[in-house]
């Protein structure tokens, strides 16, 4: 366990994919035209969001990046998450932040809103989840300040980087290219594979265990 060594850490969180399991009519869709076959959710981390809004198109060594991918697997939908879209995704949520948040006196969480659906609604009480279940585990309080803020990408640079650095991983598990995500991976901290079984207990990824298409078992 990390101890607390910074005063204010920023997260920039977005999805790739989505928690659509059905259609309207209760038919499973998952793999078809527009439902995709995982749901991921990934932040970047930086201590000086300033410097990235000044310098998008340069990944510079303070950025870090994280994610949980949850391949969709109908069965652990259904017993895990409830079978509620909105419960899986806030899941995911939980488990992305359940390490990250003592590390810091405070810490600002931008989560991505398209258009009118910011996607955010139970979102705080994920983030209160992913607290207590660190508290539980290592006996002890977090104590950092958190805030929660909804930003659409195109008015948060930081976010577009968060959207760019999904995409690529989103890229290689779904069409098998990971061109974009080799070309990002060192800034790849840590992925969960979360439902890669056939890979446990090697289905997580960090700068040791780097990121690659062949260690991932077939969607």
């Amino acid at each position: 366990m990390k101890i607390l060594k910074n005063k204010i850490n920023y997260f920039f969180v977005d999805e790739a994919g989505d928690p659509i399991f059905y259609n309207r009519y209760g038919r499973g869709i998952v793999g078809e035209e527009g439902c995709s076959k995982i749901l991921l959710v990934g932040f970047i981390k930086t201590k000086n969001p300033q410097e990235l809004r000044r310098a998008i198109l340069e990944l510079r060594e303070e950025i870090t990046a994280e994610f949980i991918v949850a391949r969709k697997k109908e069965e652990i939908f259904r017993k895990r998450h409830k079978g509620k879209e909105n419960i899986f995704y806030d899941d995911l949520v939980a488990k992305l932040f359940e390490n990250k948040l003592h590390q810091a006196e405070r810490n600002i969480i931008y989560f991505a809103a398209r258009g009118n659906k910011t996607r955010q609604a139970p979102l705080s009480d994920a983030i209160q989840t992913a607290m207590l279940t660190f508290e539980r585990k290592w006996e002890t309080k977090i104590n950092s300040e958190i805030e929660i803020l909804s930003q659409t990408p195109s008015g948060e640079p930081c976010l577009q980087i968060t959207d760019y650095m999904n995409w690529a991983v989103q890229r290689t598990f779904q069409k098998g290219d990971e061109r974009y995500a080799r070309f990002v991976r060192e800034k790849i901290s840590y992925l969960v594979d979360l439902y890669d079984f056939d890979s446990y207990p090697k289905n997580f990824y960090n700068r040791k265990n780097l990121f690659d298409i062949n260690k991932i078992s077939p969607l």
